[in-house]
């Protein structure tokens, strides 16, 4: 089940908009994640330009927003990964429905779910590669295709991955009451490392700008 409704996460986050992706390019921010499945796996933020194309909250129509998502780097020894993080691994040219907290980097957003659970609140509405059926690609969106609380989502681009944008209005006219409301303070930390208490549970804490 997601974490969050999708009134949630409109409710939660400082920005909620359908972009169309723009660019996607390596940056230089990695990070680890300590579930024992992920040994030896280095996790690279990519930087991703959306253009918004159909805005709800905190932007405007034709801005461009930069995001971060998650990316995967193969361990130096390859082995099954369980319960990998559920990432978005985006193209030119997607159609995304965005929910997005701030990061740590000045003007630079990320999922309000993200590390773990960035699929969660950014939902791909088409993609410009597809998605073949076998593929484990695009798995969240979906079960959430299942979920009648995420209904009015596939109804904002049609199946060529165009914009419906009376759609878009009669949306934003029934979140109304969720879009006006103050996002959280969230920040999406970008950089994790591992602890381990007294107890010797070990757990990932963000690893804060100095």
């Amino acid at each position: 089940m997601p974490l969050h409704s999708l009134k949630e996460l409109m409710e939660d986050s400082r920005l909620v908009f359908v972009g169309k992706v723009l660019a996607v390019e390596p940056s230089r921010i990695t990070t680890t994640l300590c579930y024992p499945t992920y040994d030896g796996a280095l996790f690279k933020w990519l930087r991703v330009d959306v253009k918004v194309i159909g805005a709800c909250k905190g932007v405007q129509r034709g801005e461009v927003v930069h995001a971060l998502m998650m990316s995967m780097e193969k361990a130096t020894q390859p082995h099954l990964m369980y319960c990998p993080p559920g990432t978005i691994e985006p193209d030119k040219g997607d159609i995304l429905f965005l929910c997005l907290a701030p990061t740590p980097i000045t003007n630079m957003f990320a999922a309000l779910t993200a590390p773990y659970d960035e699929d969660v609140s950014v939902i791909p509405l088409y993609r410009s590669q597809g998605t073949p059926p076998d593929s484990m690609r695009d798995d969240w969106r979906r079960l959430l295709k299942s979920m009648p609380d995420y209904d009015p989502l596939w109804r904002l681009v049609n199946d060529s991955g165009h914009i419906q944008l009376d759609v878009v209005a009669a949306f934003r006219d029934s979140f109304a009451a969720e879009i006006a409301k103050q996002p959280t303070n969230d920040t999406v930390y970008l950089e994790w490392q591992a602890i381990t208490n007294a107890a010797g549970w070990t757990t990932d804490v963000p690893r804060l700008p100095r």
